[in-house]
């Protein structure tokens, strides 16, 4: 993964795929952020958070979808490769829809505790879950924090 992801660190790639990486520190993907690494544990420190927009998150979590895919396909097989990458893309559209309907501030904030959730799955081998709406979370983090009609 080094050779077709040089630009970043081991640690971050490890950290990706392990699926140890903090869902709101993905924009570390993004090289127009800053970003400086802890002595001694290779642990990012991230000196801003612009996890503000839809647009601001996208290329870091495509990078992030094309990493995982990556390791897949070489540590596992092509279909289980495939099958992520299906379900990454309807995720971004579920991104989307409800960025759309709701205000960012909750979209963020689900989308941080559903990453986490395939973080765990991940972690067990399954990569399906990526494909799934979280109507759990979706009640808890979204209901109430609809955009208002201008």
């Amino acid at each position: 993964l080094q050779q077709r992801f040089p630009w970043l660190g081991n640690y971050v790639l490890q950290d990706i795929t392990t699926h140890q990486i903090d869902p709101a520190c993905l924009y570390q993907l993004d090289r127009r952020y800053q970003e400086r690494t802890a002595p001694h544990t290779g642990t990012i420190i991230l000196l801003e958070n612009p996890l503000f927009s839809l647009v601001a998150l996208q290329l870091p979590l495509l990078l992030y979808f094309r990493i995982v895919g990556s390791f897949i396909k070489l540590s596992r097989d092509a279909a289980t490769a495939l099958q992520f990458s299906l379900h990454t893309a309807r995720y971004m559209k579920h991104l989307q829809e409800l960025n759309n309907k709701y205000r960012w501030e909750a979209v963020a904030r689900y989308h941080v505790a559903y990453h986490q959730a395939r973080l765990r799955e991940m972690a067990r081998g399954e990569y399906a879950g990526w494909g799934l709406a979280d109507v759990g979370l979706h009640a808890t983090l979204l209901v109430g924090n609809e955009k208002t009609e201008v």
